[in-house]
């Protein structure tokens, strides 16, 4: 299975400030260590999974499993962006005793890791004395399919999705972008890919909707046949709406306009036309049986 390492590095750029550094809560969402960032950043490159998150121990046999090759032991070596590295002789890496990451261009690496408490790019070499020049492994993906090209600020695709690099390198996620270029707000998912054609249920309690192409929906749209109202900023409105010279009735829960329809609002009813207009004066029938009909 071929490994795209650009969405590697792009699953670990998103990450940067948002996770901590845990040995003991590794799996995440909101914490790894060392290898088992750079096993779910892999795996969701196309990477096979091992059944779980592998240590510096397994890792070694793990990534040649995935294509990839050893091409230096504790020799120089001239390094890629891609490149994986595992500090710690093997057999005796595990724990505290090991760490691994992923360079991002030839002098600089990123990394999950104890001393600043979660993801980020530093100096491979400033990072490895400080840690006492520990032995070290160099991995590099050897499968002829792989993706290596340096991804270009604004926007990338893989087979998955589409995101935003920013002009500092980095992908937002879990979070509205505002982006210049298309002159219009989008919405990442936790792995930074864009929200298309789903509604966000935000954390301040909003509903946001965003069509095919991931535009954040404003004013009116009709959803699955169903017509719904989004202020300026894109929240889904319920209840009363004033439209130009006209009132709307959103259901207070779903949020979808209701039409041809009385429907009872505090203590009184009201009769809402067929598109949805709230009716100002009404004519009424009352029918012998007690229907009431309407002019």
């Amino acid at each position: 299975m071929t490994v795209n390492i650009e969405t590697a590095i792009a699953w670990m750029q998103a990450r940067k400030g948002q996770v901590s550094y845990s040995m003991d809560d590794r799996n995440g969402p909101d914490s790894y260590d060392c290898s088992s960032s750079i096993y779910y950043a892999l795996t969701s490159a196309g990477a096979a999974s091992a059944g779980w998150a592998v240590n510096t121990e397994y890792e070694h046999q793990w990534l040649m499993d995935n294509g990839y090759t050893l091409i230096a032991e504790n020799t120089p070596w001239d390094a890629q962006r891609g490149d994986i590295f595992i500090w710690g002789r093997r057999g005796y890496s595990s724990g505290a005793g090991g760490h691994t990451g992923m360079f991002v261009d030839e002098n600089n690496i990123i990394h999950c890791n104890y001393r600043f408490d979660g993801i980020t790019v530093n100096d491979h070499d400033d990072i490895w004395m400080y840690a006492g020049r520990p032995y070290y492994y160099v991995y590099r993906l050897t499968n002829p399919d792989a993706v290596t090209v340096q991804l270009k600020t604004g926007w990338n695709s893989d087979s998955k999705g589409y995101w935003f690099v920013r002009d500092n390198g980095s992908y937002p996620t879990s979070e509205f972008e505002y982006v210049e270029q298309n002159k219009a707000w989008f919405y990442f998912d936790e792995n930074g890919y864009m929200v298309a054609e789903r509604w966000v249920e935000h954390t301040d309690g909003k509903s946001y909707w965003f069509d095919k192409d991931g535009y954040m929906a404003v004013n009116w749209k009709k959803i699955n046949g169903k017509w719904y109202f989004f202020n300026r900023d894109g929240a889904m409105q319920t209840g009363w709406v004033k439209y130009y010279d006209n009132w709307y009735y959103l259901d207070a829960v779903n949020g979808d306009m209701k039409s041809d329809a009385f429907i009872r609002y505090n203590d009184g009813w009201y009769l809402l036309r067929e598109d949805g207009r709230l009716e100002e004066k009404p004519a009424f029938t009352v029918e012998p049986d007690g229907l009431i009909t309407t002019k």
